[in-house]
């Protein structure tokens, strides 16, 4: 047989297809070497016996929270530098998705208007800062500009930096406000400044929540500081003497501005008292006896009534009577349908009625006893009361008692958040603001889907995702799922400009749905407590389902959970692992049992049972994810926590992180990455945040094999 010729022009062909080939693999084996190359820590082991119940379990990594140890700080030190190497090689593409934050945001960004009074509050972002610049406007939007707080410059110096709400006193000429450098995210210390000279007032009240009121005499502040209620009066001391002690979490003053309203979460009701605003040393009057065991959500004031939901009910009951039968009953929503949210105006009722998951909005005449709903022509989409976002700004929306104008907030997918002015009488809306979609952004471009996966026990669970027009299901997309399911949350897929960034990649984002949440009748109440499992065993249920169905497949799977979907999480990683390839466990609250044990946490009691009660710690002990670690393997990780955390605090995550690299049988990385002066919100301003999430973004896309 004759020698084989080639052509030349085949030869170049062949050679260069070679040469790309050896490139190609030299990649992979250098991202691969990487790995290798950086030796993760490994914590060491300090044996601890925890006894209950007639059951030992042995906490080998329990000092690591140990926060003063050197050896504790060294060790997440450590940490962050081997997180650090190993997405070295990313830092190109963290930069440029950073870069694509930036292009689709305003920059300088004003919010919509908020109007008290004679004025119109509103805030603004100047040119690369981190955080907005508070301002009102007398008269109209085209007066001068007076600037409230700088908060950009208030954090000057901070490491960490968090505002509470703040409060304009009654006749708008001093602002309280508070502000947390410590990361602490739950207390704050508040000021006072005297908006007509631009002072400080020498009153400074440290530690206390972040919602707080005002009398109506212009001088008296309530607060809470450990679960007790307070006042004080302008130009006096700061008193330690308790107004009020009896479980408060929160204060509320009534949109028609008299009442302040005491809120108590004590489980499984909230229990609501309610203070004169024009008698601040008056009596504390209930609403709703203790005794009857009525959960109650929301409260608003109307003439002679509080109104307020009750088990899915609008409920009004007169001024100073504490006797609630079924004549009480305003609004019923019954069946699948659950009233969650309401705004009470002179002659017309907002009701937010859940249903199937998705939220309707229902307008009703008090005067002529019509009604009508709005129409959303899209299959998902988010409708809330229009409030900001910004928790300085809360309490600026649909404030206007007479007004026939409801402000609502829709978004959807693939509509960037809009704040729309509802004109009730005449059934008209218009667009009042919208955030930026950013340049080339083209709705029709993406697609949204609602799906429904079946539970273990045949329940139906509601998936939304979307996705970018001309995917092909059968050819497994990358897929980001998220989750949290706790606490009677309702998740829902907003427009996300960063979101844009794994989807403009070919990455389908999808959120399920799992009781625990918010988003079905009792779906709260079939994910707590002893049936809290249900959590883990919908998210791999839906997991599952999106793979079958062809949207994605195990080698491009990935999910996503912070706080108590940290939990959800990494309960999911140590039940099923083999589903994924990598996972985002962000500021998680994962070593339940001791946590609850060693810590006051009557929120979390309530959620999930209290470990002290021998029925709740076994069936705890059956999904606690840092308990049920085992020899096997498990996907690619990611977790984060805030070193000044007291939320959640840091050392779970870091017992997780710092067992399972001791007892995993393969090869994937798991990155561990603590932030050393921060709280819950590991980042602070807007640019940390864009920075934070081009890092976890670039450890998805690594993953998928998407390096552009």
């Amino acid at each position: 047989m004759g020698a084989i010729r080639i052509k030349p022009g085949y030869m170049i062909f062949l050679m260069a297809l070679f040469s790309f080939a050896l490139f190609f693999m030299e990649t992979c084996s250098k991202k691969k070497e990487s790995y290798k190359a950086s030796t993760p820590p490994m914590a060491k082991k300090i044996p601890k016996e925890l006894s209950l119940h007639g059951h030992t379990r042995i906490d080998d990594y329990y000092w690591l929270r140990e926060r003063d140890n050197p050896e504790v700080t060294a060790y997440l030190k450590e940490e962050n530098d081997y997180a650090k190497k190993v997405m070295a090689d990313t830092e190109d593409l963290q930069e440029k998705l950073i870069d694509e934050f930036l292009h689709r945001e305003k920059q300088k960004d004003l919010s919509i208007p908020y109007r008290i009074g004679d004025y119109f509050y509103y805030e603004r972002f100047e040119q690369g800062s981190e955080y907005p610049v508070y301002c009102r406007k007398k008269g109209s939007m085209e007066a001068d500009e007076e600037i409230i707080l700088d908060a950009d410059r208030l954090a000057e110096g901070h490491d960490v930096f968090a505002m509470a709400s703040f409060e304009i006193s009654p006749e708008q000429d001093i602002l309280a406000f508070g502000m947390d450098t410590t990361g602490d995210r739950d207390f704050f210390t508040f000021y006072f400044k005297d908006l007509e000279t631009g002072g400080l007032l020498p009153d400074v009240i440290p530690d206390i929540h972040r919602l707080t009121a005002w009398s109506n005499d212009n001088r008296t502040f309530f607060y809470v500081r450990n679960n007790n209620m307070y006042s004080h009066c302008l130009g006096t001391a700061i008193s330690e003497d308790k107004f009020w002690v009896d479980d408060v979490s929160f204060l509320v003053k009534t949109k028609s501005n008299k009442f302040i309203v005491i809120f108590s979460t004590r489980y499984p009701y909230d229990w609501k008292g309610y203070l004169d605003a024009d008698d601040p040393k008056g009596r504390i009057n209930e609403i709703v006896p203790s005794e009857q065991g009525i959960k109650c959500v929301g409260l608003s004031h109307c003439g002679d009534r509080f109104y307020f939901l009750a088990a899915g009910r609008l409920m009004g009951i007169p001024v100073g009577s504490t006797n609630l039968d079924d004549e009480s009953e305003v609004v019923f929503s019954g069946g699948d349908v659950e009233i969650i949210h309401f705004e009470l105006f002179k002659d017309y009722l907002a009701l937010w009625e859940r249903k199937n998951g998705m939220t309707d909005l229902r307008v009703v005449s008090l005067m002529e006893g019509r009604e009508h709903s709005l129409d959303f022509s899209e299959s998902i989409y988010s409708v809330s009361s229009g409030q900001p976002r910004d928790l300085a700004l809360r309490n600026f929306g649909n404030f206007d008692f007479n007004s026939h104008i409801l402000r609502f907030e829709y978004s959807s997918p693939t509509v960037p958040n809009s704040i729309y002015d509802y004109n009730m009488k005449k059934r008209e809306r218009v667009l009042a603001w919208q955030g930026k979609a950013g340049p080339e952004f083209d709705p029709n471009s993406y697609r949204a889907e609602r799906l429904w996966a079946t539970a273990e026990d045949g329940t139906e669970i509601p998936i939304s995702l979307v996705y970018r027009n001309g995917i092909k299901k059968k050819g497994a997309r990358p897929l980001l799922l998220e989750g949290y399911g706790m606490y009677g949350v309702n998740e829902e897929l907003h427009y996300s400009s960063e979101g844009r960034s794994l989807l403009d990649r070919g990455f389908v984002h999808a959120i399920a749905h799992v009781r625990g949440g918010g988003e079905l009748p009792n779906w709260h109440r079939e994910g707590m407590l002893l049936k809290k499992i249900n959590s883990f065993t919908d998210f791999i249920s839906c997991a599952r389902y999106l793979v079958d169905k062809g949207y994605t497949d195990p080698d491009r799977l990935f999910a996503w959970g912070s706080s108590g979907g940290g939990l959800l999480m990494a309960g999911v990683v140590t039940m099923a692992p083999e589903l994924f390839n990598g996972v985002i466990i962000d500021v998680p609250f994962l070593d339940i049992i001791t946590t609850m044990i060693d810590e006051d946490q009557p929120e979390n009691r309530r959620e999930l049972g209290s470990p002290d009660e021998k029925e709740f710690y076994e069936y705890m002990l059956s999904y606690a994810p840092y308990d049920n670690i085992e020899a096997r393997k498990y996907p690619n990780l990611l977790v984060t926590a805030g070193f000044l955390d007291t939320h959640v605090q840091y050392w779970p995550a870091a017992k997780f992180v710092a067992k399972l690299r001791a007892m995993k049988t393969d090869r994937n990385v798991i990155l561990f990455k603590t932030y050393m002066t921060a709280g819950h919100d590991t980042a602070q301003g807007r640019l940390e945040q864009y920075r934070e999430t081009a890092l976890k973004y670039a450890f998805l896309l690594d993953l998928a094999g998407i390096r552009r």
